[in-house]
């Protein structure tokens, strides 16, 4: 009876353990680097890290039409991704990958290698006012993925929305959310229920992820993605 209990408890630990590792790493329909259109036309930026790796951060902005019935409020889309390469090889396949002409059917499984993968999707409001823009975050989603037996030990959600408001009065709200075990995709509208703000000098208007990794040699980075619409 003994034995039947400790295969079944075995059983459960490696099915939680599976699903864990599926959720972070099977979410070829949610990534941005996955759309041919995403590749062609976001702007990509590399920066050799101190401890060896690679950072790959591609950025796009997209605008809505506009529509009559919202003809003083434009919608707006802002994507970020960033790539933590961990060696050379794997920086330099993403790259020409990002860069390859056509390639419709590429998905990141052929290239992503041995990196972690996270994005920032985010859709923002604006609307003019005098002589200002006011913006508001309407909607935030995160997505993340890791490949070669690396991990992710800490995600933790930020926001900012620190400005003024259209008739000039100072608006405050940030705070912190800790995602390591809320879906992934994570979807929050929270911030468009805040005011249409500003910048007047001083403010902020965006959110962060902020993550540790670790790889299956036991080394952690621990860095961040951000996604803001003014910081000053």
């Amino acid at each position: 009876m003994k034995k039947v209990l400790l295969f079944s408890l075995s059983c459960v630990l490696l099915l939680g353990s599976i699903m864990t590792t599926y959720a972070e790493q099977n979410n070829s329909e949610e990534l941005l680097i996955d759309q041919e259109d995403f590749r062609r036309n976001a702007t990509m930026n590399e920066t050799l890290l101190s401890d060896g790796s690679y950072e790959i951060v591609l950025t796009q902005e997209l605008d809505f039409p506009v529509t009559r019935s919202s003809a003083e409020e434009q919608h707006h889309k802002q994507n970020i991704v960033k790539i933590i390469a961990f060696d050379e090889d794997t920086a330099s396949a993403i790259k020409n990958a990002v860069r390859s002409p056509g390639g419709s059917n590429m998905t990141h499984d052929s290239y992503l290698g041995d990196s972690f993968y996270a994005q920032i999707q985010l859709d923002y409001s604006s609307k003019s006012a005098g002589i200002a823009t006011l913006y508001r975050v309407d909607n935030v989603v995160i997505t993340t993925s890791v490949n070669s037996g690396t991990t992710i030990t800490a995600k933790e959600f930020r926001y900012s929305c620190i400005g003024a408001e259209e008739g000039g009065a100072p608006y405050y709200k940030e705070d912190s959310i800790n995602i390591k075990n809320a879906s992934n995709p994570y979807t929050t509208t929270i911030m468009s229920a805040f005011p249409y703000v500003y910048n007047p000098g001083t403010g902020h208007l965006g959110v962060s992820l902020h993550f540790t990794v670790k790889r299956p040699s036991g080394q952690t980075l621990t860095d961040a993605l951000t996604n803001n619409l003014f910081l000053s």
